[in-house]
C-alpha cells in the first residue's frame, strides 16, 4: 500500500503544538472519538481512458480528540484515506490541531484548522482560507487543514477576525487510474508558484461578520497564494501543470431569513497579475430556498432551492450562467434522514446526496452525480462518462 504523506508539518512551531497536545492530555478532561467509513463508487458507463476501472472502493479513518482546561480548548481531527485504484486519493492529513484561548471578548487560535465562509448551495466563492481536497468529492466542500494564527474579537458591531496563514497547501487531483480526472492528468510534482517563497509564502485574511435584523452579513479580504491553480499544458504535452498565483480577493456573503424564505448571496472581486495565464475576474452566486414545514402533519420539511451563478470569465468557468434547481427533504425523524436533489437547468449536471442513521453508531450515505450532453470543448469533457453512484457506511465509536 502506497500512501503519500503530505509535507505540511515542516515548521518547528507546529511540532511544538503537537507536543503540547500530548502533555495536556493528563491535565485536561480529554475525549476521543473515532469514525471508520467504507466507501464504494460504481460508475454507470465504461471508462473513457484505458487506466480507469468500473468501480472503486475506499476506507477512511477519522480520529477526533478534544480537551478543555480553563480558558483553553484543544482540538485534534485527522483523516487517513486509502483508495484501491487511485493512489492520488490516498491521504494522511490533520484537519485540526489547534489551541484556542478565550479572554472576555477575544479569542486566540493557533495551529492547523478549518474555517468555512459562505451561504450558497452550489458554490462557495468566498470560502478561500482552506485548500480543497478535490479527490474526496467534486463538490469542493472537503478541505485540507490550514496552518494559521487567528485572532477574533466580538463586539456590538460584529465579529472581527484576522488570520495569518504561514504555509500553503496544494490542491489534490485524481491520478491516471482515477475517475473524475482531467485529460491530460494534473501532475502535482510540476507545481509552479508566482511567489519565490512558494509554499512558505505568508498569506493574510480579514473578515467582519454581523447580524442585523433578518440579515447575516460577512465581508472578507484575502491577500496571498490563490487556492485555485491555473492549469497549463506541460512542455511535453503529457500533463497539466498547476500554477499558483498571488491574488487579492474581496468577498461578500449575505443571508436573509423571512419566515419560510431564505435568501442567499455570495460575490467576489479577485485581482491577479497576468502570470501563468491568470486573470482578474468577478463572480457571484445568489438565490433562495423556500421551505414547506411539517408536510401533512408528518413532521417532514421540503425545501425548494434555486440559485444562479455568474462569472465574468464566461466559458472559461464552469460556474458562469448556471441556473441550479433543487429540492431538500428532511424527515426530522430519529434517524436524521435527509436528501438533497438538484440539477442545472440545462440538465448537464445533476446530483443527489442523502444520509440516514442506522442505530446509534452507524450512518448510511448516498451520493450520485451525472454528466449529460457534455460538449467536446467543455471543461467537463473528460468526465462525461463518469456518472456514478456512491454508497458510504460509517461506524462511530
Amino acid at each position: 500500500m502506497i500512501i503519500k504523506f503530505k509535507r505540511y508539518l515542516q515548521s518547528f512551531s507546529l511540532s511544538v503544538i503537537l507536543l503540547a497536545f500530548m502533555l495536556m492530555t493528563s491535565a485536561a478532561s480529554a475525549e476521543w472519538n473515532n469514525e471508520i467509513e467504507l466507501e464504494y463508487r460504481y460508475f454507470l458507463d465504461s471508462p473513457q481512458f484505458s487506466d480507469q476501472g468500473q468501480n472503486a472502493a475506499a476506507v477512511i479513518y477519522r480520529p477526533v480528540w478534544s480537551a478543555v482546561s480553563g480558558n483553553s480548548v484543544y482540538d485534534f481531527r485527522g483523516i487517513a484515506r486509502y483508495d484501491e485504484n487511485d493512489e492520488e486519493r490516498n491521504l494522511i492529513d490533520v484537519t485540526e490541531l489547534s489551541w484556542l484561548y478565550t479572554l472576555n471578548d477575544w479569542e486566540f487560535k493557533i495551529g492547523l484548522s478549518k474555517v468555512f465562509w459562505g451561504v450558497a448551495e452550489t458554490q462557495h466563492l468566498v470560502d478561500i482560507v482552506n485548500q480543497t481536497d478535490l479527490v474526496a468529492n467534486i463538490d469542493g466542500e472537503s478541505k485540507l487543514g490550514q496552518p494559521m494564527i487567528r485572532v477574533s474579537r466580538s463586539s456590538d458591531f460584529g465579529v472581527f477576525d484576522a488570520f495569518v496563514l504561514p504555509y500553503f497547501r496544494e490542491r489534490t487531483f485524481a491520478g491516471s487510474e482515477g475517475r473524475l480526472r482531467t485529460q491530460p492528468i494534473v501532475n502535482t510534482d510540476l507545481a509552479r508558484y508566482e511567489s519565490s517563497d512558494e509554499q512558505s509564502h505568508i498569506d493574510y485574511a480579514l473578515r467582519w461578520s454581523h447580524t442585523v435584523g433578518a440579515f447575516d452579513v460577512g465581508l472578507s479580504y484575502f491577500d496571498g497564494t490563490g487556492r485555485d491553480p491555473v492549469l497549463t499544458i506541460s512542455e511535453d504535452n503529457r500533463f497539466l501543470v498547476p500554477n499558483y498565483v498571488q491574488i487579492q480577493q474581496i468577498g461578500l456573503d449575505v443571508q436573509a431569513t423571512f419566515d419560510a424564505w431564505l435568501w442567499k448571496l455570495e460575490a467576489i472581486d479577485r485581482s491577479a497579475a497576468d502570470t501563468f495565464a491568470s486573470e482578474s475576474f468577478q463572480a457571484a452566486v445568489g438565490g433562495f430556498e423556500y421551505t414547506f414545514f411539517n408536510i401533512a402533519d408528518a413532521g417532514a420539511d421540503i425545501g425548494l432551492v434555486a440559485e444562479y451563478s455568474y462569472d465574468s470569465r464566461g466559458e472559461q468557468s464552469i460556474g458562469d450562467d448556471l441556473l441550479f434547481l433543487g429540492m431538500r427533504l428532511a424527515l426530522n425523524d430519529e434517524q436524521s434522514t435527509d436528501l438533497l436533489l438538484g440539477c442545472s437547468a440545462d440538465g448537464e449536471l445533476c446530483s443527489v446526496e442523502g444520509s440516514r442513521r442506522l442505530g446509534e453508531s452507524v450512518k448510511l450515505s448516498i451520493r450520485a452525480n451525472t454528466f449529460s450532453d457534455i460538449a467536446d470543448d467543455s471543461l467537463l469533457a473528460s468526465q462525461r462518462q463518469d456518472d456514478y453512484i456512491q454508497l458510504s457506511l460509517a461506524y462511530f465509536f
